[in-house]
């Protein structure tokens, strides 16, 4: 099934189906939104799965990616010559220009972009990017997958969005936004995910915004971010985690939010995290704002 905006619905179960959003196109995007009072339940047999529905096609070698002013798609800065889709980390290099990153780590609503073709060739659709999946639901009972993951072709898509805010995230399901993996040129960069709960019990590795497997390690993309907020019943957030998905080859620095750059371990104890963990820009809230200090995280003497 296929729904482009709003589905809204007291309760949902999905069972032996999958949700999705149409393909964008060179001139549109589309994003699905689900709305559910009460419970969203999605059995181990579907999925909410907007993969390669996002950015798409590649005009003479050039391949789409976002333009933050319109919200639509532009071949301006796109990826060139083979290299991949960018979104929340940029997409692996090969011969041409290389996208920069877009989209917000703490509201994810941008479609992941497209990799691109090689020089002066035209395809659409070809070398998708992820699309937008955002949920607001009382309960998401999770038993199959939530998935915004980028194409995987010669030079491949990036992973796209998405967001959930639930009182209660669980079950035995994955929720993935990677780029698409791709052994013959440039892997797509990592989408972005965030997630707004009073109780999360789906474990961390599967919750993934990765870069994936390319021709080489230097082709490989960069991994997308990965938001988790826990918040009380009157929607007040407690401390967050904010960290670049771990599962690439490469790392990104990410110097244009305004972040204040501290270390937190999983129940909120300030401490220093292992540099052989790559997760950057842990967050803490600071009075409602963030301090961006424009310096890698480093170790605390």
């Amino acid at each position: 099934m296929e729904v482009n905006g709003t589905l809204a619905a007291n309760n949902l179960t999905l069972a032996g189906s999958t949700l999705a959003h149409t393909r964008a196109t060179a001139t549109t995007i589309n994003r699905l939104n689900v709305n559910v009072n009460g419970t969203l339940t999605v059995d181990a047999t579907s999925a909410i799965d907007v993969s390669t529905r996002g950015l798409t096609g590649s005009a003479n070698g050039t391949a789409y990616t976002y333009d933050r002013a319109t919200d639509l798609p532009t071949l301006t800065n796109g990826a060139t010559n083979n290299t991949g889709g960018s979104h929340g980390g940029q997409g692996g290099p090969w011969t041409g220009n290389v996208a920069p990153a877009y989209g917000s780590p703490f509201d994810p609503n941008t479609p992941g972009g497209a990799g691109a073709s090689g020089a002066g060739v035209t395809c659409s659709p070809c070398r998708s990017g992820g699309g937008v999946a955002r949920i607001r639901a009382a309960t998401v009972q999770l038993d199959g997958k939530i998935l915004a993951n980028g194409e995987a072709s010669n030079a491949a898509g990036a992973g796209g969005s998405i967001r959930i805010d639930a009182g209660s995230i669980t079950g035995a399901g994955e929720i993935h936004a990677d780029g698409g993996t791709n052994t013959g040129s440039a892997s797509g960069g990592g989408g972005r995910i965030a997630l707004y709960y009073q109780s999360l019990t789906i474990p961390a590795t599967k919750i993934t915004a990765a870069a994936l497997q390319a021709n080489s390690t230097a082709a490989t993309g960069e991994p997308g971010t990965i938001y988790l907020r826990q918040v009380d019943g009157t929607g007040a957030k407690y401390v967050g985690r904010h960290r670049r998905q771990r599962h690439s080859h490469r790392r990104q620095w990410q110097r244009h939010h305004p972040l204040r750059r501290r270390s937190v371990r999983r129940r909120g104890n300030l401490d220093r995290v292992p540099r052989c963990q790559r997760q950057r820009h842990l967050l803490v809230p600071d009075h409602g704002t963030h301090r961006h200090d424009g310096h890698r995280h480093s170790r605390q003497r």
